[in-house]
């Protein structure tokens, strides 16, 4: 059992990365820059709840998880996927 979980590890190991997964794998590669500003920025939000008696953290984790969602499907998608609609 534990020899065929070895063997299943290792066959990971060997295997390329699958085709569809390189554009996913380019966009977090063309926006470094932004996306390090936006992590450092989520942080000090998720720093900040943190420093208000974790009261703050019922409003900065939903917030920059929002945030998150937001910033990569404008990255994959572009400006026009994260218009709001009247």
């Amino acid at each position: 059992d534990s020899q065929q979980l070895l063997v299943l590890r290792a066959k990971r190991r060997t295997q390329r990365p699958r085709p569809f997964l390189n554009p996913a794998r380019s966009v977090p590669a063309r926006a470094f820059s932004s996306l390090f500003g936006f992590y450092l920025l989520s942080f000090l939000i998720g720093l900040a709840g943190l420093l208000a008696l974790f009261v703050g953290l019922l409003w900065a984790i939903p917030t920059t998880w929002l945030a998150s969602l937001i910033a990569f499907r404008y990255l994959h998608n572009g400006p026009n996927s994260v218009k709001i609609l009247p």
